[in-house]
């Protein structure tokens, strides 16, 4: 890990540091403000693909926020998070298992600009609106999907903790596989719903 996923990793478990000026950016308690933030973000080389910011428009409290790392090329162009067709796999599991529509959870990127060789190089930039964000939302519960994602926020052993649900900034934190993986290995799928049912009771 490096040093900034260090510092979040501890920072997950309720470690408290001075806040310096690492960014050159200021979290904020408004939400539309986060929103144009983001927006108008041109802190990397990841903004010259930018279409649409990937970050909901409207950004308010759910009890369950899904996090991924990176969006889809159609989500870019249409401005619609999950519309693409591991967005419309994860819609159909989270209705029919979950009795979840869109409007019921909050959907979140780690990298909020498209990016076409889903380049990590921006994380520094990106992962503090992401935490941001996530003050903002509030959830009860972050499903976390798949490895890569999961190793961006400064963990490790993924395998080993994969449907585990444990503390994180005040909220839960689940991770688990993400749908390109499901539909490379259907036969996890039955693992991943088994998964979601742990979520019932905590929503």
């Amino acid at each position: 890990m490096n040093k900034i996923k260090d510092l979040y990793y501890l920072r997950a478990f309720g470690y408290e540091f001075i806040e310096q000026d690492i960014y050159n950016q200021t979290l904020t308690n408004d939400q539309k403000t986060l929103y144009h933030q983001v927006l108008q973000c041109k802190l990397c080389h990841l903004s010259k693909q930018k279409k649409h910011a990937m970050i909901e428009k409207h950004i308010q409290h759910k009890a369950l926020m899904i996090v991924s790392d990176f969006a889809d090329k159609n989500e870019n162009e249409s401005g619609e998070l999950l519309d693409s067709k591991w967005g419309e796999k994860l819609k159909y599991l989270l209705k029919k298992y979950l009795n979840l529509d869109r409007k019921d959870f909050y959907m979140s990127y780690i990298f909020k600009c498209f990016n076409t060789y889903k380049d990590t190089s921006s994380l520094q930039t990106c992962i503090p609106y992401w935490f941001n964000e996530f003050a903002l939302v509030a959830p009860k519960i972050v499903l976390c999907l798949g490895k890569d994602t999961f190793c961006h926020f400064g963990f490790e052993n993924f395998t080993k903790l994969r449907g585990e649900i444990f503390a994180f900034n005040n909220s839960l934190f689940m991770p688990n596989f993400d749908m390109d993986y499901l539909v490379k290995n259907p036969s996890s799928e039955a693992v991943f719903i088994q998964d979601l049912h742990k979520l019932k009771g905590i929503l």
